[in-house]
């Protein structure tokens, strides 16, 4: 085995993420807790043991997925594949709590300490734009912005329909701001409608697209949605071969995709550009936690201040 690869894998096991630590204290928190309780209160140490063994499990397989480098290619491929769908499980738990959350709070309201370029991000498919919480948190933490979110009005309405309701909200932000260089970053069908604002709206505002884990060639997975917005993201739907066609009149595409996303199906119909300053692709996160990822968040600031890619020492290590 190269032993480069090994003193790498060590290095990035010394280099664990808060993620894996947080988990590691906690399942031996639990476990300690559990055996001071197991001679008074046995049901109580029952549960604490059990949750004790879920946050080892969690924090092991992080483990095994940041060493992955030196597993044989398929374990590692299971790996990948086991790591993005059992955090996407705990993710979409995450995205219903949000969603829930989203009726006491706003999470349209614009942040106002930047006054850079202005960022619109646009959701995907059935969702609010409660999912951008962390992505917007660590936007604006690096000073980038003003950044904006968009709720999309009829969740099953029309690549078109959604695409109106971005121009509407462009407009606002020119309005309010005064700016024209505004970036937009879309998640799942958010950067597929985004693509359609771009090409259909004729507007000169956007100086910036960013899709993540969007079906800009389609998705086999849009079969089994409900709605005008699925059946425009079926494969070789009118509208997609219609934006194959329009993609290249886009300056400034940037893409971000994951081998491991079951919504996207194939993958490769995530990422339009050859270019690799302008296409990422991770192996080993699912659809929606592509938008709690910090490699991700890296790589937006990267694109969004168009920064080389050597910069991100370690922020892109699992």
């Amino acid at each position: 085995m190269d032993a480069e690869l090994v003193e790498e894998a060590k290095e990035k096991v010394a280099a664990m993420s808060k993620l894996t630590l947080i988990l590691l204290v906690g399942a031996v928190a639990s476990a300690g807790v559990a055996v001071v309780l197991h001679s008074w209160i046995h049901d109580v140490a029952d549960v604490l043991h059990v949750i004790a063994l879920s946050l080892g499990s969690l924090a092991l397989l992080r483990m095994l997925n940041s060493i992955s480098l030196i597993l044989p290619s398929p374990i590692a491929r299971a790996v990948h594949w086991v790591h993005a769908i059992v955090f996407e499980v705990i993710t979409l738990i995450c995205v219903v709590v949000l969603r829930l959350y989203s009726y006491l709070y706003s999470f349209e309201k614009p942040d106002g300490l930047c006054n850079g370029a202005p960022i619109l991000l646009v959701h995907g498919y059935i969702n609010t734009a409660s999912v951008w919480v962390y992505i917007k948190r660590r936007l604006a933490k690096a000073k980038l912005g003003p950044i904006y979110t968009v709720n999309l009005k009829n969740p099953f309405g029309s690549i078109r329909e959604h695409a109106e309701t971005v121009a509407q909200k462009m407009n606002q932000i020119q309005k309010e701001t005064g700016r024209s260089d505004i970036a937009i970053i879309g998640h799942s069908m958010g950067g597929l409608v985004a693509a359609y604002y771009k090409t259909h709206f004729a507007s000169d505002a956007l100086s910036k697209l960013i899709t993540i884990a969007s079906p800009l060639k389609g998705t086999y997975m849009a079969y089994f949605g409900l709605g005008k917005n699925s059946r425009d993201m079926q494969i070789n739907s009118p509208l997609i071969l219609e934006m194959q066609k329009k993609y290249i009149d886009i300056e400034n595409l940037y893409n971000i995709g994951t081998q491991t996303d079951v919504l996207i199906v194939p993958y490769t119909s995530s990422l339009w550009n050859q270019d690799v300053k302008r296409q990422v692709v991770f192996e080993d996160l699912g659809h929606a936690s592509l938008l709690f990822s910090p490699r991700v968040a890296a790589v937006l600031q990267l694109f969004l201040t168009n920064r080389d890619f050597i910069s991100l020492d370690g922020d892109l290590k699992p």
